[in-house]
């Protein structure tokens, strides 16, 4: 399907960004917006008190908006007072669906990888040219230091802003033949729309409240007041649950049940499993060991023990056969996976 016959049912098709600052818990503070309109050719460059109280475009449903990452648009949208636009296409979404399962490039200019999935990911797997990771950085960085800019500094953010429109109107061409268009705009109404009236609206919180419990010791004080009075109803806490959480040198999958202060009866349902569970060293003789001769490793303190005294009873796991699994876990390969807290995968067995 070509771009004429997606976007027929639409009047104007505007390719939109805006630079903002983001600070906790506060709406967005819009610092200028650039709009590209496709079909007229219109651009839109127009810093903050250019701004008023009505969008410079249509926002109903003939109109189609795109963007990259539509919460950002929409939350400024709603920072600025305006009418949330009633289509958008949201092409992130898209390009991590398209590219689902895919190993992208690695861009030797972005060397976090944060790129990968963003717009400059999106643009290099396509092809078309695109802005430094670096630069792009630097302009968000600068833009996010706040009031006031210099008059050279508006001219370099509505540049860059800018230049996010032009590589949009440069990468809708290339991804709408792998776009189920009215798909994409459902998909798209939550993660624009939607999401951004969520994250506006936020949790109701009192600030002076909140500003008590993030004290450590204020919170400990809490928490150990209300433990005893849950435990009695539930007993799922251990009496020395608090040195247990503090020790983070535990990793395995009952330690992890430890740490968070859980008590041994939730081990218990780890000990059920264990008829299922063998534990056999990393080595690289263990993907050739039988059942009978692996050496254990627990995953838990009772996964080991309770191994060598149940596997005389599971007639299905001296039968099933073993295969080197990560972390060495075996069990039969005939049931399904399930991971483990820890980088064990261990399989059932029915």
């Amino acid at each position: 399907m070509t771009e004429t016959d997606q976007l027929t049912d639409f009047a104007e098709v505007w390719l939109f960004d805006f630079e903002f600052i983001s600070r906790p818990g506060e709406p967005y503070d819009v610092v200028c917006l650039v709009a590209h309109e496709m079909r007229s050719g219109r651009t839109i460059k127009l810093w903050r008190d250019q701004l008023t109280d009505t969008p410079p475009y249509r926002t109903d449903a003939g109109v189609l908006f795109v963007c990259f990452v539509a919460t950002a648009e929409c939350g400024c949208h709603l920072a600025l007072g305006w009418p949330m636009p009633a289509k958008v296409l949201d092409l992130s979404p898209q390009f991590r669906n398209i590219t689902n399962g895919v190993t992208l490039p690695d861009d030797p200019r972005d060397k976090k990888g944060k790129g990968k999935k963003g717009l400059i990911g999106a643009l290099r797997y396509y092809g078309i040219e695109t802005v430094g990771a670096t630069y792009k950085d630097a302009m968000q960085k600068r833009v996010m230091e706040g009031w006031p800019y210099t008059e050279r500094e508006r001219e370099q953010i509505l540049t860059y802003c800018e230049s996010d429109v032009t590589a949009l109107k440069r990468l809708l061409p290339e991804m709408l033949p792998s776009i189920d268009l009215p798909i994409a705009l459902y998909r798209s109404e939550f993660s624009g729309p939607v999401s951004a009236l969520m994250e506006y609206r936020g949790v109701p919180i009192d600030m002076e409240i909140f500003g008590r419990l993030r004290d450590k010791r204020i919170w400990a004080s809490i928490r150990d007041a209300m433990v005893p009075k849950i435990d009695v109803q539930y007993d799922v806490y251990s009496d020395t649950w608090r040195e247990k959480e503090s020790d983070g040198s535990v990793s395995t999958a009952a330690g992890s049940i430890s740490r968070t202060g859980l008590s041994r009866r939730w081990l218990r349902h780890i000990r059920r499993l264990s008829p299922y569970v063998s534990c056999a060293t990393s080595s690289a003789s263990c993907a050739k060991s039988s059942w009978q001769s692996a050496p254990t490793r627990a995953i838990g303190p009772c996964c080991g023990r309770l191994w060598r005294r149940h596997r005389a009873r599971s007639p299905k796991l001296r039968s099933g056969y073993s295969r080197r699994l990560c972390g060495c876990a075996r069990l039969s390969s005939q049931v399904p996976a399930w991971r483990w807290p820890t980088s064990t995968t261990v399989r059932w067995s029915s």
